[in-house]
């Protein structure tokens, strides 16, 4: 069929010529504190190259088309979410003539945290780039003329820490309220691809693996609260050190609304689960990251559509 593979464009992060900078006291400090508090090793990587863009087209009879094209994302963690929205911008691109079902998935490190090597030049020039910060600093500054309207503010992180809890769809409220993640997943929900067709946002109670509703849950699997988490650090602290960082994006060339309920639902996701306990109970785990599998029907499932 039809194979692509070659560099992104996008490259925020040089695994060669970044990771040999020497490592001030900042950096040291963050990696003994990751040993420590979770027994998670920080070491440096010398990587020639940078991330890919990589398609590979696979003949499914039954489909429409009969021709699926299998996109596999590894977006760059080492950076800031407004870099990775980036790449996905320049993902969609390449891909946005491709008139047959496509699935879109892998590792798409949606954190809100850039893990690249830091220094104390960069985590005051963060903090002069972070509108929040100015504003936290007034609340500091001002708390007594203001009254208890400021001190209100100075407790928002722990309120958008909750807001965003492994939920990287939380919406975003710039400086109050933000979720930085959010963006890359507004850009591929958008996206429209030349047929006018977009990838499946839906999210069922019948579709899904847990009877959750909400967005991207008959692909991805949902809890209460956010998705369950695909990878963790060594030694997670509770929810500390959990991210979901894995994702499934499918396109059914039939979909004109990523949301529309009333829409077709042949080789449309459900039932996407996350397989941690199967991960996690094997001698060696296959992967750091948690498998993800979804069923794919290739033809409408005899299922009552949700109202």
């Amino acid at each position: 069929m039809k194979v692509e593979a070659f560099q992104l464009k996008t490259q925020p992060y040089d695994w060669y010529k970044d990771e040999q900078k020497r490592a001030d006291i900042a950096e040291h400090g963050r990696r003994v504190g990751s040993a420590l508090v979770f027994d998670n090793e920080i070491t440096r990587e010398l990587k020639v190259g940078g991330r890919n863009y990589f398609r590979v087209d696979v003949a499914v009879p039954g489909t429409p088309g009969g021709v699926v094209s299998l996109i596999n994302n590894h977006l760059e963690i080492k950076t800031l979410p407004k870099h990775r929205e980036a790449q996905m911008v320049e993902i969609l691109g390449y891909i946005k003539n491709i008139p047959h079902p496509v699935i879109m998935a892998g590792d798409h490190n949606s954190a809100p945290n850039d893990v690249s090597p830091t220094s104390v030049e960069r985590v005051i020039w963060r903090q002069i780039d972070t509108p929040a910060s100015f504003v936290s600093t007034a609340s500091n500054v001002s708390g007594l003329v203001w009254g208890t309207m400021i001190p209100l503010y100075r407790e928002r992180g722990a309120l958008n820490a909750l807001k965003n809890f492994q939920s990287p769809l939380a919406p975003n409220v710039p400086i109050i309220f933000p979720n930085h993640v959010v963006g890359l997943f507004n850009r591929v929900k958008e996206f429209r691809f030349e047929d006018g067709s977009t990838f499946d946002f839906r999210g069922d109670r019948e579709r899904s693996i847990n009877q959750r509703k909400g967005l991207l849950a008959n692909s991805n699997d949902r809890r209460l609260k956010g998705q369950v988490t695909s990878f963790s650090v060594r030694r997670p602290i509770g929810p500390l050190g959990r991210y979901r960082l894995d994702w499934f994006f499918v396109k059914s060339s039939l979909l004109q609304d990523p949301r529309d309920k009333k829409g077709p639902y042949q080789f449309a996701p459900h039932y996407g689960e996350t397989l941690a306990v199967f991960n996690e109970h094997l001698s060696k785990p296959l992967s750091d990251h948690r498998p993800l599998v979804m069923d794919l029907p290739l033809n409408e499932p005899a299922l009552e559509q949700e109202g």
